[in-house]
């Protein structure tokens, strides 16, 4: 076998203490020998809000459309557009 594919999943949500840590425990053991690569290949957040945080304290809930995001830039690209369009300045 050169190539298989692990899906995932996420139960519950993350708490801010965590960042952007993520730990699952796999229904069953994996073992590799030598020497492997491994990517990710996709991404399934059900959350569509993020909280802001200004030195620990919360200022605003800011939520997202949803959306297909191919690249990390697009995402990023739609949280600012969202935040600036949300929070008055």
């Amino acid at each position: 076998m050169n190539r298989f594919y692990v899906t995932l999943t996420a139960h519950g949500l993350l708490s801010r203490e965590h960042g952007a840590r993520y730990t699952t425990k796999l229904a069953d053991k994996i073992e590799l020998e030598s020497e492997w690569e491994v990517g990710l290949e996709n991404v399934v957040y059900g959350q569509c809000y993020f909280d802001l945080y200004i030195n620990d304290v919360h200022i605003r809930r800011v939520t997202l459309p949803s959306g297909h995001h191919k690249r990390v830039r697009s995402l990023i690209d739609t949280i600012h557009r969202e935040q600036r369009s949300q929070i008055p300045l």
